[in-house]
């Protein structure tokens, strides 16, 4: 179908179908770009919400591991409070232990075991008991088991502090004393009863401070009567010649060591004295509490 229409250039005639026709695909093409659009939109979309549900799911898993580790925190901050509480206790324990290594003022006479020391003014004798008679005042083994008064002190001085520790290092004397205290003579000399460095016969003979001397190359302090220089008293041996309480020899289970370095399990042998810990513990008995070692 044709038509004249007035245009610029006069009148023309136009095919009315061919022009519906091309505003039909127009408005198609039209269409279709929107469609295009939406079907874009709706994919990114699309996308956004399945990236949505992706981090949903991330975020829900974190949460349970955080859910997790809280829990393992709180697990783990009960374990570390009852392991604190058992460290106290321990450490309170620890400190009971280590007063019963404390040096103390006797309270029953007794000194030299037990770390017992005599008050001021009286002396300990070889058997372990203060007192003040000149039998006292003889120089032993049991000498420094005394409290020191106001111008001694353990390094001069055959004396000990109250509420201090046992000094158990090994060192040479400076001032020709030996066997208080764990100074030794140096090698080649010998302590004497008296406690006195020196070559004399009378400094070599057998005495209770004879081992307090330093040891040759040749020697061992397990072996030989002497003590190694800087290092800690040993561990006491078992005797095998039924001498205790010297150079660290204890008795075997069973037997007590008497007030003068023998083994043995009479009445004599049980009593209390300077040497009483020189045993070996029999079953059941503990070392804070009874006089023996371990």
């Amino acid at each position: 179908m044709s038509k004249k229409v007035y245009t610029s250039n006069g009148y023309s005639t136009v095919n009315v179908s061919n022009t519906c026709e091309q505003r039909y695909q127009t408005c198609q093409n039209q269409l279709n770009s929107q469609v295009a659009e939406l079907r874009m939109q709706y994919g990114i979309a699309n996308n956004m919400n399945t990236q949505c549900q992706a981090d949903l799911k991330s975020e829900q898993t974190i949460s349970s591991m955080f859910a997790s580790d809280k829990n393992k925190c709180t697990s783990d901050l009960s374990n570390m409070t009852t392991l604190h509480t058992n460290v106290l206790s321990e450490n309170t324990n620890l400190k009971s232990q280590l007063n019963e290594y404390n040096i103390k003022i006797t309270d029953d006479a007794t000194c030299g075991v037990n770390n017992k020391i005599c008050p001021t003014g009286q002396f300990c004798s070889i058997y372990g008991w203060c007192g003040v008679a000149d039998i006292y005042k003889e120089p032993t083994i049991a000498t420094q088991y005394k409290q020191c008064n106001n111008n001694e002190t353990p390094e001069t001085a055959p004396c000990l502090i109250p509420g201090t520790q046992m000094q158990h290092v090994v060192k040479l004397t400076s001032d020709s004393r030996c066997g208080i205290n764990g100074r030794i003579c140096n090698k080649n000399t010998f302590c004497s009863s008296s406690g006195w460095c020196g070559v004399t016969d009378e400094h070599k003979k057998n005495s209770d401070y004879s081992q307090f001397r330093e040891c040759n190359a040749n020697e061992s302090s397990l072996n030989d009567n002497c003590m190694k220089l800087s290092a800690q008293y040993e561990p006491p041996q078992i005797t095998t010649n039924s001498r205790c309480g010297f150079n660290n020899k204890m008795c075997d289970k069973g037997n007590y060591c008497s007030p003068s370095g023998w083994c043995g399990n009479t009445d004599e042998h049980k009593k209390i004295n300077l040497m009483s810990k020189y045993r070996k513990c029999n079953d059941g008995e503990n070392p804070h509490l009874n006089y023996c070692l371990i």
